[in-house]
């Protein structure tokens, strides 16, 4: 009399070839491991700032006209420089300290003019010991990091004859560099709070250090792969600097909440009295199955950000790709090779024990809630749709509106600029808006300069302009038709 053995799904075939081959596919991850490690550390350096722009938008738009057809510097910096040590800046001293501090901005490389306060009364301000200077700069905006720390080099000045000034150099580039910073010093603080946090959880949930580190393994090796998926991307595709956040996010969750699925299905099958290789199995068979579904419609979801046409958008979408595919691969081979080297070592070094018995999965709280759900689904529905209801209340009063430098901490460069000049000068003196306007014909001509009129007094009728820059508003006593002759 002859048996057969009932065909295996996908999954549980994929599990019986983790647990055979355990010991290629944990030398292979260690391989994967040295080789990546010490290529991560030149991963920010690949990364880029900007790419919040779009080229059919009207303001990319008017951009390319005034870099194209007026030649006009579409990256510019401030160099605002404070005298805390009491004098003025009509004082000879100050002048000639801050004087040198432009001269030696104004060599910089890449800088193609400066216009200093010497030449604009309204970079003075109020307290007359606060000035700046503007500098236009060859470079893209979201391209000249370097660039940024020669024009602080430059900018510095050294106390001398009783006079100390402060100096800050503001940009797109530096608010960009501030953003990072703080995005990143909030990361790790959150990290030195959850990690522990996690880690306890862990050790309650499991009772076991073995089974509680498996989840920070597979989140620890999940995070590196997907930081080498996007050191990878980097060559062929622009990828924002604020995709390094967003990955290390991600994998770190996702692969901590993949392994849990992984480890908490293994341990129930060794405590029915599956062998080793059997738990494997139909550990992978089950919780790997849901796994790898689960990552498949997170995948789909984070897709969507590819069809965007802002790079910081799509550079998100594929950080998003990269650390979930990094995620079920770990969950998919290092934790299923891992589990099958460890068998029922897998509670070792218990911190509290606990009851192995088949009806653990059918009495526990968890398992109570389940049949709580499945009894009375109607209310639970109704319950649940309450409270996430009422959770989203707050979002109908939520405004919208581009980051500026109040999002910033206080103690950041971009954000004391930005206070320095609210506090000293007028609003949007270092950074107006442009009106790009195009004609049919030459703008100087007499019609042209008739709607150039219209629209100048129109902008400044506008309550919130403060003033108006044109061809037509050089000088407020010439009338419509004197500029038509000039």
């Amino acid at each position: 009399m002859t048996t057969t053995t009932p065909d295996l799904s996908p999954f549980a075939r994929w599990g019986r070839a983790m647990d055979r081959h355990r010991r290629p596919v944990l030398w292979l991850w260690l391989a994967a491991m040295v080789l990546l490690l010490p290529l991560l550390p030149f991963l920010p350096s690949r990364l880029r700032t900007g790419g919040f722009d779009d080229s059919t938008l009207p303001s990319s738009q008017a951009q390319a006209s005034l870099r194209d057809d007026l030649e006009f510097p579409t990256n510019t910096a401030a160099v605002f420089f404070r005298i805390t040590s009491g004098q003025e800046y009509v004082e000879p001293g100050a002048r000639r300290l801050i004087g040198e501090a432009i001269a030696r901005v104004s060599a910089v490389s890449g800088v193609r003019q400066v216009i200093s306060p010497e030449l604009n009364s309204r970079q003075v301000g109020r307290s007359g010991r606060t000035v700046y200077a503007l500098v236009t700069l060859d470079t893209e905006a979201g391209s000249g990091g370097a660039q940024l720390v020669e024009l602080e080099r430059a900018s510095s000045v050294v106390q001398r004859d009783g006079i100390s000034v402060e100096t800050l150099v503001v940009s797109a580039d530096s608010f960009f560099r501030d953003l990072q910073d703080a995005t990143t010093n909030d990361l790790q603080r959150a990290e030195l709070v959850t990690l522990p946090i996690a880690a306890l959880t862990l050790l309650l949930v499991f009772g076991s250090v073995v089974a509680a580190s498996l989840p920070v393994i597979a989140g620890a090796a999940t995070t590196v792969l997907g930081l080498g998926g996007i050191l990878a991307l980097s060559f062929p595709a622009d990828m924002s600097v604020f995709t390094l956040n967003l990955s290390s996010m991600l994998a770190l969750g996702l692969g901590t909440d993949y392994a849990l699925f992984l480890v908490s299905r293994f341990r129930e099958e060794m405590d029915r009295g599956a062998t080793t290789s059997q738990a494997v199995e139909r550990a992978v068979a089950t919780a790997g199955r849901a796994v790898f579904f689960s990552a498949g419609m997170v995948l789909a979801g984070l897709a969507g950000l590819l069809s965007f046409r802002i790079a910081f958008l799509r550079s998100l979408g594929f950080a998003g790709l990269a650390a979930v595919a990094a995620a079920v691969l770990v969950s998919m081979t290092l934790l299923p090779a891992l589990l099958a080297v460890l068998g029922p070592r897998i509670d070792s070094w218990r911190i509290w024990g606990r009851d192995a018995n088949a009806d653990g999965a059918t009495n526990g709280f968890w398992a109570r809630v389940a049949g709580l759900v499945l009894k009375r689904p109607w209310p639970v529905l109704f319950v649940s749709l309450v409270v996430l209801l009422g959770a989203a209340v707050p979002f109908l009063s939520a405004r919208l509106s581009t980051p500026d430098a109040r999002i910033l901490p206080v103690d950041s460069v971009s954000r004391r600029a930005a206070n320095l000049m609210a506090e000293e000068f007028d609003a949007g003196g270092a950074a107006p808006l442009l009106v790009v306007a195009h004609a049919p014909g030459k703008i100087t001509e007499p019609g042209q300069l008739s709607v150039l009129t219209d629209l100048t007094r129109a902008l400044q009728a506008d309550s919130r302009v403060a003033r108006v820059d044109s061809l037509v508003s050089l000088d407020p006593r010439l009338t419509r038709a004197q500029y038509e002759l000039l």
